[in-house]
């Protein structure tokens, strides 16, 4: 889980593509000091981001289904990525 958090913050703060989600939360009056001290994080509009990253850091996709990040899909049966477009709000405490 804490890669993953990694890998969406980093999305979020530098990724083209998470412009939307930056400018939303500053919109929300969220600030840079805010989404870095949270580790807010932005999943891409893209059916297997998360999944095409875990690969290149041998992960395997069961783990990313196991934890809910990836979901199956029950008409193909091949893993997406359950939260793409989203802004992402780490949970860290378990209370």
């Amino acid at each position: 889980m804490a890669w993953a958090e990694r890998q969406y913050h980093q999305c979020l703060l530098s990724d083209p593509e998470a412009h939307a989600a930056r400018q939303y939360l500053a919109e929300r009056g969220i600030t840079l000091d805010s989404i870095e001290q949270f580790k807010l994080g932005f999943s891409p509009v893209s059916w297997q981001w998360i999944l095409d990253r875990a690969g290149g850091a041998a992960i395997i996709p069961p783990v990313l289904e196991a934890v809910g990040l990836a979901a199956r899909s029950p008409k193909s049966g091949r893993l997406y990525d359950r939260f793409k477009g989203r802004v992402m709000f780490p949970i860290t405490d378990t209370r």
